[in-house]
């Protein structure tokens, strides 16, 4: 064995090649299995704040960057462009946000977050306050941070591309 392979070694157990691969044991399926459970409950508290799971991203988005473009909102909130933009027309239409062309360059328009966009923020933020501690319950601080930089790690792995 190589010493590159004695150091992946420890990654077979979720390596879907591996004779003895359970999927309970695969890191795609485990988060992927958090963010529908997550999802599930989060559908249920925006429906009685009549929104939904894209227009609460998109607020997210706008709350630590206001204003944002249509694209840098596509591309942080993971959704396709055409998704973004009929959801924030809705938004729009719901006085959510506002559209204008941006200053330095007309052929990109920023999304603002208004007034009432940030009161549905911030009623819908106590709900997933409450979501988030009890997913974290049982965690120490520490252990939420070291799960924060290692999904972190694979994120920046999985953006590098897969030719280097």
């Amino acid at each position: 064995m190589s010493e590159a392979e004695g150091k992946n070694n420890y990654l077979g157990f979720g390596n879907p090649a591996n004779d003895e691969f359970y999927l309970a044991d695969y890191p795609f399926y485990l988060i992927d299995q958090i963010n529908h459970r997550y999802g599930v409950e989060m559908e249920t508290v925006l429906r009685k704040h009549k929104m939904e799971r894209t227009q609460w991203q998109i607020l997210l988005i706008l709350r630590e960057k206001n204003p944002s473009s249509i694209s840098e909102i596509s591309e942080r909130s993971g959704k396709k462009l055409s998704t973004v933009s009929r959801v924030i027309e809705r938004m729009r239409n719901d006085d959510l946000v506002s559209t204008a062309p941006r200053e330095s360059d007309n052929r990109i328009t920023d999304v603002l977050l208004k007034s009432a966009g940030k009161q549905a923020l911030g009623k819908v933020l106590k709900v997933a306050s409450k979501q988030y501690e009890r997913a974290i319950s049982g965690f120490s601080e520490d252990e939420i941070r070291k799960i924060h930089l290692q999904l972190q790690g694979i994120l920046a792995n999985l953006n590098r591309s897969p030719f280097e």
